[in-house]
């Protein structure tokens, strides 16, 4: 998430590694295969060597798969979950990237090639800088538009006190 422009800060997402079990397997099976194999080829401090991305070269965890494979282990799959987390304004650990002091609305994220993505309706829609900035305005307006009816309402109330106290003679 630190290849996106802004970052996408720690406390906004979270990654969970999900066993892919087949349906008919018992449960000493399913928890088995989902246990780290504590065997002597399966060291835990040499397993976690950083990894090689965005390479042709292999990573050692690649090499590592291959040999298992070729010795009739088959390693066990997984799906990827990345939960992006709703931007909450009144987080202060969000501070350093909201767009503006009034409204606080949330940034947006552009990838490696500075394309933004929202997802709407199951779906991803690819939105160009033009789209965004359009977006923004209509946030915006709407929440600037908000603040002035909750102001507006907060005059209305104080000037309704003032007068209950002038016809009481306060």
């Amino acid at each position: 998430m630190s290849r996106y422009t802004p970052a996408v800060a720690p406390h906004r997402y979270r990654v969970r590694f999900v066993p892919v079990v087949q349906k008919d397997s018992s449960e000493e099976e399913r928890y088995l295969q989902c246990m780290p194999d504590s065997g002597e080829e399966c060291e835990t401090e040499e397993r976690k060597r950083p990894h090689q991305l965005r390479t042709h070269l292999y990573c050692w965890c690649d090499k590592e798969s291959l040999s298992q494979y070729s010795c009739g282990i088959l390693a066990t799959d997984y799906v990827i979950e990345i939960t992006i987390k709703p931007w909450d304004p009144s987080d202060t650990r969000n501070a350093d990237v909201a767009c503006g002091t009034l409204v606080n609305i949330h940034p947006f994220h552009a990838d490696e090639e500075g394309t933004v993505y929202f997802r709407t309706q199951a779906s991803l829609r690819q939105y160009s800088m033009i789209e965004a900035a359009h977006l923004t305005r209509q946030e915006t307006k709407e929440l600037c538009q908000q603040e002035v009816q909750r102001l507006e309402n907060e005059v209305q109330l104080l000037k309704e006190k003032i007068k209950a106290k002038e016809e009481c003679g306060i």
